[in-house]
């Protein structure tokens, strides 16, 4: 009898035991998303590759236009990255083009609101713009106006529509999940060990393939990797990887050096001369 109900517990702890290690990585991978979420501020790198083929015209236009002021290939402005912070529903990112080691803008966003340095912008493109073309430019003059302009007015005077190359939801989803949310949506997803070890939960999410990885780096920081790649060229971004990882608090002042009507109307003459000389070139 007592040799049954050794066995009988033997058996039952041997059952628990397998279910633990099964579920391991699933509590371990939420509640690090969790600790993450819970972090003073998130650290947040991005990279983008743009699908050239989904694009507008207004937003091609908008990127040979860019390209020939920096003097670089078309294909230079498809990549991007950014790095920046995330506090308290607010953030900060500086804006890479891949050809560039040096960021090319800043913005500032905050929920329904995107903030970008123009005025850093376009001292950028003059700085370029002059090495390339000494002659020409010097018809550009130096920066005389506010430093910021919404995402709405940049829309408004490129002439193109800039909303979805700018923003990603990633960030906001993962802050929105509770431990059991993050668990049973990982529940769902394919999982495999990755070379170094960690698990990788994978899934097909609004047509594109995603893989997460989460982890801690040797500081001891939380930090979750997403992946993402639309292999049937029907998104204007073909891939992207978020990079978030916890970070002491960091405050960020959202600035109030805005672009007037007027100025922007007196730029957007500038830009349309800019875009004729690209046009002229086709």
């Amino acid at each position: 009898m007592k040799k049954r109900t050794f066995a009988a517990g033997a058996a039952v702890l041997a059952v628990i035991a397998a279910a633990l290690a099964w579920s391991y990585p699933l509590w371990h991978t939420a509640y690090l998303i969790c600790s993450l979420v819970k972090s003073e501020s998130i650290g947040c790198q991005i990279q983008v590759a743009l699908e050239q083929e989904r694009l507008s015209n207004g937003q091609k236009q908008f990127l040979q236009t860019l390209s020939w002021i920096l003097g670089i290939e078309e294909t230079d402005c498809f990549k991007w990255r950014a790095e920046g912070t995330l506090f308290d529903s607010q953030g900060y990112a500086q804006l890479y083009c891949d050809a560039f080691k040096k960021p090319l803008t800043e913005l500032y966003f905050s929920e329904g609101s995107t903030l970008v340095n123009i005025r850093m912008l376009y001292q950028r493109l003059q700085e370029n713009f002059t090495k390339e073309h000494p002659l020409l430019g010097t018809m550009l003059p130096d920066w005389k106006y506010g430093a910021y302009i919404s995402l709405e007015q940049i829309e408004e005077l490129f002439q193109a529509d800039l909303k979805e190359l700018f923003q990603g939801n990633a960030s906001a989803s993962i802050k929105e999940q509770s431990f059991w949310k993050n668990l049973l949506m990982l529940k769902s997803m394919k999982r495999q060990k990755t070379r170094d070890g960690d698990w990788q939960f994978q899934t097909i999410w609004n047509h594109y393939g995603i893989a997460l990885k989460t982890g801690k780096s040797n500081e001891g920081k939380s930090f979750a990797e997403v992946r993402g790649v639309n292999g049937e060229k029907s998104r204007q971004i073909k891939s992207f990887v978020f990079l978030f990882s916890s970070e002491e608090e960091k405050a960020i002042e959202i600035p109030d050096s805005v672009m007037k009507t007027e100025e922007i109307r007196q730029f957007q003459k500038l830009w349309q001369v800019l875009k004729g000389f690209t046009e002229g070139r086709k």
